[in-house]
């Protein structure tokens, strides 16, 4: 029987169905996988559930056929994607589906958010807006269809980054601008992480730091505040403090997410635009993800292309914020 692992993430079964949702490691606790970022393959969904529930997956909704009280629902997402981002969620979900700017969105919440469910549809309604500033940095969406799932269930403490259809608890919805934050993660997720997704879980900071940092980008854009400040406000924190001594190039498993994997791998990419400048840290952004998209990447990679374009040596730079176990000198 699927089960969950590790009492955070796995197969959930919940009050009205089921969700499946987890990293590093959750495919296999509900289909036979070689769970692998490596591994990448397309995948076509085809789930039963009794008559009346949603169902979701990732992808493009195909069909869904109803017989003898039982409806099967075929999603299909044509673009390989990493076993672990796989997901299926059942249950008395309210379903928005439209298309935009050539995009197909999918979304579902569920009934019981009460007023956490009117600021998640909010700010997944701002998923176009989010999308077109985020391909103004970062190149072409990568994929054909975009949504996101909110679910009622206690024991979802995170966000994941599912392809095509990222699965949120109800706690980032207690604002709207945590809400609006959250989204833009997932969906800067996309691009890194899902269309490039890792070689090895040890460079994971290439997921979590440029999705942070397209955080900060948005609420730059969105006038909240200056990717300076959030940069100054992450910097502020104490040389004693633990957060400077992992060592985000590689934070082994018991800190692979970590606060500083996701905070200080953004300030890497802050302080790589202060060293290169913004024409070429601007055009090393999207030509990673061009060059790169479909493939499993790593550090030493994007090292090499941020050298390309930058014409600078920075091994310096990526070892200081990547791999020393200390506060960069020169901080406040």
């Amino acid at each position: 029987m699927p089960a969950t692992i590790g009492g955070a993430s796995g197969f959930f079964h919940t009050d009205d169905g089921a969700l499946v949702v987890g990293q590093p490691y959750v495919a296999a606790t509900w289909f036979p996988a070689n769970d692998d970022p490596l591994d990448t393959a397309p995948f076509t969904f085809r789930i039963t559930a009794p008559e009346g529930l949603e169902v979701l997956a990732n992808g493009v909704l195909e069909d869904a056929a109803t017989a003898e009280g039982q409806t099967t629902t075929t999603w299909r997402a044509q673009e390989p994607m990493a076993p672990y981002l796989a997901t299926m969620a059942i249950g008395e979900f309210d379903v928005r589906a439209y298309e935009q700017g050539g995009i197909r969105y999918w979304d579902a919440f569920d009934p019981d958010l009460g007023r956490d469910g009117d600021v998640a549809r909010a700010s997944l309604a701002r998923q176009p807006e989010v999308l077109a500033y985020l391909q103004s940095v970062f190149g072409p969406y990568p994929f054909t269809s975009a949504g996101g799932i909110v679910d009622d269930l206690a024991e979802l403490g995170f966000a994941l980054e599912n392809q095509t259809r990222p699965i949120y608890a109800r706690g980032f919805f207690s604002d709207a601008a945590s809400g609006d934050a959250v989204v833009v993660h997932e969906l800067a997720h996309q691009w890194f992480g899902d269309d490039l997704p890792l070689a090895r879980w040890s460079d994971i900071w290439l997921n979590e730091g440029f999705a942070t940092y397209a955080e900060w980008l948005w609420a730059e854009h969105d006038g909240r505040a200056s990717v300076q400040q959030q940069f100054d406000a992450a910097a502020s924190v104490l040389p004693e403090d633990p957060f400077w001594t992992v060592l985000v190039g590689d934070p082994g498993a018991e800190n692979i997410f970590d606060a500083a994997v996701y905070n200080r791998g953004a300030m890497t990419l802050h302080a790589l635009r202060q060293a290169v400048g913004d024409d070429a840290f601007f055009a090393i952004l999207p030509e990673w993800a061009a060059s790169r998209s479909g493939q499993n990447v790593t550090t030493a990679e994007f090292v090499d292309l941020a050298e390309e374009i930058s014409g600078q040596p920075l091994d310096e730079l990526f070892t200081i914020w990547l791999a020393t176990p200390a506060k960069p000198a020169g901080l406040p």
